[in-house]
């Protein structure tokens, strides 16, 4: 696991600032995890954007962030809590292998402000240690 600093091209960059909303990546991830990709919209519910780290389709982390029409997470088949120094608490959910989630994990949205984003961290392929070190380096880009 090393430290992060989000290689994003400037066009990248400017499209996840132009949304007005905080972006939230991670601090730390698996080395491996060297491709990113981005995407950024204005729905209806406000802005919203997601990234992805990634190796393969079978190993990635993703964070996105929305201003509303969350939904509920699913409960997993074990759950873990993190805290994060600039993002406040979470909770981890994970699921086993032929679950209905399309993901071996999912945080519950997280809401760092009083008012403004939900924030949500999922992926697969990584181990249990891994995912609770992302989500606990969660900070401010």
């Amino acid at each position: 696991m090393s430290d992060v600093t989000i290689p994003l091209d400037p066009t990248r960059l400017q499209n996840l600032q132009d949304l007005e909303i905080p972006i939230l990546v991670p601090g730390r991830l698996p080395s491996d995890l060297t491709r990113i990709q981005t995407t950024t919209e204005r729905g209806p519910q406000g802005p919203a954007f997601r990234v992805v780290f990634h190796t393969s389709p079978q190993r990635w982390v993703a964070l996105q962030g929305c201003s509303g029409g969350v939904g509920d997470v699913m409960i997993g088949d074990a759950a873990e809590d993190f805290d994060t120094e600039q993002a406040g608490p979470g909770r981890v959910e994970f699921y086993d292998p032929g679950s209905q989630e399309p993901v071996d994990f999912r945080s519950h949205w997280l809401h760092p402000q009083t008012e403004g984003a939900f924030y949500s961290l999922s992926g697969q392929g990584l181990t249990e240690s891994e995912v609770l070190e992302v989500a606990s380096s969660l900070r401010w880009l």
